[in-house]
């Protein structure tokens, strides 16, 4: 993966991969997203499998965020973690979806 810049709601961020150890809550994680800096962080000694699906997951955390949406009866993570896989799924088995929905009308 290459260093990028991907736009969630109005806000655009950095993302890259990192050597560093990513903690949260004391825990090492594959990925984070800094809301305050814009910027996401992928763990670089993951697969790459792994790197993409890790990508959705913190893009889903960053939707949570900028559209401020109302988790507070579910489990973040749990969320976060499905639609994650789901996400990479559908979009590693769909390869003219990207395409259409990126087609202006």
């Amino acid at each position: 993966m290459d260093d990028m810049n991907i736009k969630i709601g109005t806000f655009n961020y950095d993302v890259s991969e990192t050597n560093q150890p990513l903690l949260l809550n004391h825990a090492e994680c594959a990925g984070i997203i800094d809301y305050e800096n814009l910027t996401i962080q992928i763990k670089n000694e993951s697969n790459t499998q792994r790197k993409k699906q890790t990508l959705l997951h913190e893009l889903f955390h960053g939707i949570i965020n900028e559209y401020n949406i109302d988790i507070s009866n579910v489990d973040e993570e749990y969320l976060v973690e499905t639609l994650g896989t789901a996400m990479y799924q559908i979009i590693k088995d769909n390869d003219k979806l990207i395409k259409y929905v990126r087609e202006e009308v």
